[in-house]
């Protein structure tokens, strides 16, 4: 796998020290974010891969390769995909890469355990990037000791965007890390994920020479044969099925009925992530999108649209949908 150069370790200015957050923050390639809002807030994108018989894709949230991809996704002719995240060397090689040496610290986002290795990858790496990062923080004038944080957010897609949304405005308000992981640490208790799948899911045989994608796994384990178009919900770790439409076009429009009910109930964190594997003019037509964007602004939430993950679009198909909140009055 091709990773950039090494050039983050030279020495910026003072000016530029003083203009960058002191603390980046960090998340996978399956966490759901608008690419102005990651470039926005200089959030780092782990990247990831999508392992298909027909090739691999490199996911790092590029916008050209994830719209090449999704149309690659529509063509009948298509196989199935898996997932695989860096190991604990090629991580320690990418943050080295590219979190500068005079950052003062790392909090790393990572999609649910239960359903991703990143979480187990950035742990393992996590002890050795700590030394290296530590060493080359010598040859500047910061002195102070590194810190770095990874979280399993216990959830994926848009859940994972509403997580480090709420990290973003807690370094905004200038909150010292620890805090940031403290608060973050109750967010994601309350964060939910809503996903309507549109594939049918690979079985074990047919990926071969490839690891099973563990997202495969979640949506074969919660999705029964006669449930053809399901919402799925993941809560704090666990996906069960929410509620089942007779077709997908019925199945979205549940889900944006819950996330509305989650909105007028209360939510815990001012912000309603979506993302769609597909053409996003296909949703921002929509009547029940425009609504909760009306409603959601009424109350002083943003609403993100983004693109879907290819590592993400690659195991629940062209067309699906995810909608992430964070909420404790959402009733389950």
């Amino acid at each position: 796998m091709d990773l950039p150069q090494d050039r983050r370790h030279e020495i910026p200015d003072a000016h530029e020290r003083r203009t960058h957050p002191r603390t980046v923050i960090a998340v996978d390639a399956a966490c759901d974010l608008p690419q102005w809002y990651l470039d926005d807030n200089k959030i780092v994108v782990l990247p990831m891969q999508a392992l298909g018989r027909d090739g691999d894709i490199f996911d790092n949230r590029a916008a050209d390769v994830t719209e090449a991809f999704f149309k690659r996704l529509r063509a009948p002719n298509c196989g199935h995909f898996s997932v695989r995240a860096l190991d604990h060397v090629q991580i320690q090689r990418f943050f080295v890469e590219n979190v500068q040496a005079n950052r003062d610290s790392l909090l790393q986002l990572t999609s649910a355990a239960t359903s991703s290795m990143v979480f187990a990858s950035c742990s393992q790496a996590a002890p050795r990037l700590m030394g290296l990062h530590q060493r080359a923080r010598r040859n500047t004038n910061f002195r102070t000791q590194f810190r770095m944080w990874v979280m399993d957010s216990r959830t994926m897609f848009s859940g994972e965007a509403v997580l480090a949304c709420a990290a973003v405005r807690q370094l905004k308000r200038k909150d010292d890390p620890e805090q940031i992981v403290q608060r973050l640490s109750a967010v994601r208790r309350a964060i939910h994920t809503l996903v309507v799948p549109t594939s049918t899911y690979a079985k074990p045989s047919a990926l071969t020479n490839h690891d099973e994608s563990a997202v495969t796994r979640l949506l074969q384990r919660w999705t029964k044969p006669s449930e053809r178009a399901p919402v799925l919900h993941t809560y704090n770790g666990v996906t069960t099925t929410l509620v089942n439409g007779h077709n997908n076009a019925e199945a979205i429009n549940q889900a944006f009925v819950a996330a509305a009910d989650a909105l007028a109930r209360g939510i815990d964190e001012p912000t309603i992530a979506l993302s769609y594997a597909g053409d996003l003019n296909d949703i921002e037509r929509r009547t029940d999108y425009q609504l909760l964007r009306e409603n959601a602004k009424a109350r002083g939430v943003e609403v993100l649209l983004s693109p879907m993950s290819i590592v993400g679009a690659s195991n629940i198909g062209a067309g699906a949908l995810s909608i992430g909140f964070a909420s404790h009055r959402f009733l389950i």
